[in-house]
């Protein structure tokens, strides 16, 4: 498995435990109609699909990546900010599903915000650039 497929997993896995989300979005206009309920032929409220699009300058993603294994000694934890990301949400009013979340983030937009010398921050970030992410050759992830 390529360094690439194991940082996106390790994302993921990351995305599913320790993601600190913040999204603000606003609401799309869809077909010439805003965001609301209608009402249908039998005189019933039928809930509209509810979209919106991510407001990245309102909106606040961080991970907190964690060490593990057998080296997890040698290593630190870190907490990385997503600065560039878009994307967008959908789901239907009164019930969980069927919803989606749809987001590309720029993979050269990942900061180090931990209170670390400004040297250090710099290695790590192109570290982290150079030869976990590879922005050079992948320089998006998109998450669906």
């Amino acid at each position: 498995m390529n360094k690439h497929i194991q940082f996106t997993t390790a994302i993921l896995s990351a995305l599913a435990m320790v993601v600190v989300f913040s999204l603000a979005a606003h609401p799309k206009t869809v077909a010439g109609k805003d965001s609301s309920s209608s009402v249908g032929a039998a005189g019933m409220v039928v809930p509209d699909v509810r979209r919106y699009k991510i407001d990245a300058g309102q909106s606040n993603f961080m991970v907190h990546a964690y060490v593990g294994g057998l080296l997890s000694t040698f290593g630190h934890n870190h907490n990385i900010a997503v600065k560039d990301m878009s994307g967008d949400t959908e789901f239907t009013d009164g019930t969980v599903s069927p919803a989606s979340l749809h987001m590309k983030i720029r993979a050269d937009s990942l900061t180090v915000v931990d209170k670390i010398s400004d040297s250090d921050r710099q290695t790590i970030e192109k570290t982290m650039r150079d030869q976990v992410l590879e922005t050079a050759k992948y320089p998006e992830s998109h998450f669906q």
